[in-house]
């Protein structure tokens, strides 16, 4: 039987599953300073955040952060900090009726072009039909 090929979304929910069972079978060092690096990015994602911004803000050098994200997260700093800021957007388009520009710059993208071309990737649809979708899914009568 051909195997088909996985969407970007259920893609993202597996790596996001993957993570989770990482977490479980090996538990985090308790390096406190990834907790509060990524507590500090989530409260500016809009900054312009770079990797040796990122690894100054808890005192360590951007190849000993590189390696404890991969290790703690699975991914690298930059891939995490793009995680983390089409999250919020992704909650962002569902929870209000923000502009995708407003919602970009919001999230850390000037450009809505490169915001949305990067959300696609990341989710399988582009902004619009993202929010699209998730609105005719809540119109739609619910089988009783």
């Amino acid at each position: 039987m051909p195997r088909r090929p996985v969407s970007a979304a259920l893609h993202q929910w597996i790596e996001l599953i993957q993570v989770y069972v990482q977490r479980f079978v090996h538990p985090p060092s308790g390096d406190i300073r990834l907790v509060r690096l990524w507590s500090i990015v989530e409260k500016d994602l809009a900054a312009a955040w770079t990797g040796v911004r990122l690894a100054r803000a808890v005192h360590m050098s951007f190849e000993h952060l590189r390696r404890l994200c991969h290790r703690e997260l699975g991914r690298s700093p930059k891939q995490h900090l793009t995680h983390l800021r089409l999250r919020l957007a992704s909650e962002r388009l569902l929870s209000t009726t923000d502009t995708l520009e407003t919602i970009a710059r919001r999230v850390g993208y000037e450009n809505p072009y490169v915001f949305s071309a990067r959300f696609k990737k990341w989710s399988g649809s582009s902004p619009s039909h993202f929010r699209q979708g998730a609105l005719q899914k809540n119109e739609s009568p619910q089988p009783e």
